[in-house]
């Protein structure tokens, strides 16, 4: 699996384990380390709504 593979699947585990409000911080990370296509892949991995990070 690539780096940006196993940080995605790190991210989602950190995701589904994390408090609701917490979530908006692990993505802002996320997207502060890894190229932006990355991070819209992974908006449409887990259904999120980009929109929803503006209201983060």
């Amino acid at each position: 699996m690539t780096r940006t593979g196993e940080s995605i699947r790190s991210l989602m585990e950190q995701l589904a384990s994390d408090h609701p409000s917490e979530r908006c911080e692990a993505i802002e990370a996320f997207a502060q380390r890894r190229h932006p296509r990355a991070v819209r892949i992974l908006h449409k991995a887990l259904l999120f709504d980009p929109s929803d990070l503006v209201r983060c």
